[in-house]
């Protein structure tokens, strides 16, 4: 590996972007895009909390269905 490559010695001796860098918006913003994403869900998956990660999973063999659909 070099280590006389420029590049690297600007990487390691550049600041933080956090602290470099200012974003500043340019015009108006387009929210279009994010209206599909405001409206409801037609369907929802049902989740719970156990304290089995993987309930029913043995890790030496497998068993029942490839696939399984999700009720929702």
């Amino acid at each position: 590996m070099r280590y006389d490559d420029p590049w690297l010695r600007a990487v390691i001796v550049a600041p933080p972007l956090v602290g470099a860098m200012i974003a500043t918006p340019f015009g108006e913003p387009d929210l279009a895009g994010l209206r599909a994403l405001m409206s409801k869900p037609a369907a929802a998956v049902v989740t719970t909390f156990a304290s089995d990660p993987y309930p029913g999973i043995k890790p030496n063999c497998f068993s029942g269905n490839a696939i399984v659909q999700l009720t929702t």
